[in-house]
């Protein structure tokens, strides 16, 4: 699904709500279940986004959702995110910016479950202000290989502030 005004157009008010979806990476690329550029008040709600596990497929991945630049006010509550790849890129919920100053987040109350390589959950850019991370619950199986951290706040460049962590289980 993807959702991407430009920056002429910002696309408002949207609205996602008990999205069911199983994916399987079809092409040589990084896909994204949920992708989302230019666009303000979004809430995604009570959704099951499923990614399936993927054999023998190295440089392909998948993301559940991601918010890539110009976003503002954003919620994603109550969803069960599932990524099975097993692949060396992907995650679970990616906010990034490029050259617009991105802000309002919140991810609560969502159940997520990992086996890729990636973040589960991933801020970085340009400028990026007021993140809320409240009551989730992180699954990560790391037996497969070795994967990076659960979160990623910040990048090599670029500002990330005013970031709220409480109530989550890892």
């Amino acid at each position: 699904l993807c959702i991407k005004g430009s920056s002429n157009n910002i696309l408002e008010n949207i609205s996602i709500d008990n999205l069911n979806m199983d994916s399987v990476i079809t092409t040589d690329l990084e896909e994204v279940q949920i992708g989302a550029w230019y666009v303000n008040n979004v809430n995604i709600s009570n959704c099951e986004l499923n990614i399936n596990e993927i054999e023998n497929q190295k440089d392909l991945g998948m993301t559940n959702i991601w918010f890539h630049t110009a976003w503002e006010d954003v919620v994603v509550e109550n969803c069960k995110l599932i990524n099975l790849s097993k692949e060396d890129t992907g995650g679970i919920i990616w906010f990034s910016s490029t050259d617009y100053e991105c802000m309002n987040a919140s991810i609560k109350n969502c159940y997520m479950k990992k086996e890729c390589y990636d973040e589960s959950i991933a801020i970085w850019g340009d400028s990026i202000t007021k993140i809320d991370i409240v009551n989730n619950t992180i699954i990560e199986d790391r037996s497969e290989k070795g994967n990076t951290m659960t979160m990623r706040i910040g990048f090599e460049r670029g500002t990330v502030k005013d970031v709220n962590i409480n109530e989550n289980n890892f």
